[in-house]
């Protein structure tokens, strides 16, 4: 067996991870699908809100945490961060 520390290897995926939580959360996805297999759409649940122009706070700015700034920056957030280890 190998053991080895690949720091880098996942982070892409986590950030990626973490910006699909974050719609899915905003956006109600879980509970609207739910309604939608009870044969119940309303349209009206899923429109609730655009994450533009919203701010994300993170906790750390590490790599996983600037990949996922660099995200939600694309979709028009701004980001916000603490970590007291990174210089302002």
């Amino acid at each position: 067996m190998v053991v080895c520390n690949t720091p880098a290897a996942n982070a892409p995926a986590v950030a990626e991870h973490t910006i699909t939580l974050l719609l899915a959360a905003s956006k109600r996805l879980l509970a609207a699908d739910a309604r939608v297999r009870e044969g119940d759409w309303d349209h009206t649940e899923c429109m609730n809100r655009e994450l533009g122009g919203t701010t994300l706070g993170l906790f750390g700015f590490g790599r996983i945490a600037r990949l996922v700034a660099e995200r939600a920056g694309g979709i028009g957030m701004r980001c916000v961060a603490y970590d007291p280890y990174v210089n302002p």
